[in-house]
């Protein structure tokens, strides 16, 4: 028997206010990478036909949901938090300053651990 799943939209209701969070890891060194998206939107599905309750903040990555897909478009910043030493910070800042992208690390032998995806302002949720 198949159980029935119920589909939904959740996109910000506000511009520039989705969160993508990557964690790079190489041994114990940890580089995060925040990157902000103009626009996106996420499909979602449920067991039940009752919308997901899912409010600013919320990482739509780890909730009572699956979610499906999603898109995001126009990135408009970049920040990256090292939590690693004072050596590999430098080696990886010159990497990226020879136009490297983030993403070349894993040339490199980085790798993300993690991924999460917030949306920093009201939701709105419907039917997809």
């Amino acid at each position: 028997m198949t159980t029935q799943t119920y589909s939904w939209k959740v996109t910000p209701t506000y511009k520039k206010s989705i969160l993508e969070r990557n964690v790079w890891v190489k041994g114990d060194q940890e580089i995060i990478q925040d990157v902000w998206w103009r626009w996106g939107e996420f499909f979602v599905s449920t067991e039940t036909d009752q919308p997901p309750v899912i409010e600013a903040g919320d990482d739509l990555m780890s909730g009572d949901y699956v979610l499906e897909d999603w898109s995001t478009d126009d990135a408009t910043s970049e920040d990256l938090t090292y939590e690693c030493d004072e050596e590999t910070e430098q080696q990886v800042q010159e990497f990226l300053d020879e136009g490297n992208s983030i993403y070349d690390l894993a040339e490199e032998g980085w790798e993300v651990s993690y991924s999460e995806m917030f949306i920093e302002s009201d939701v709105t949720v419907e039917k997809a």
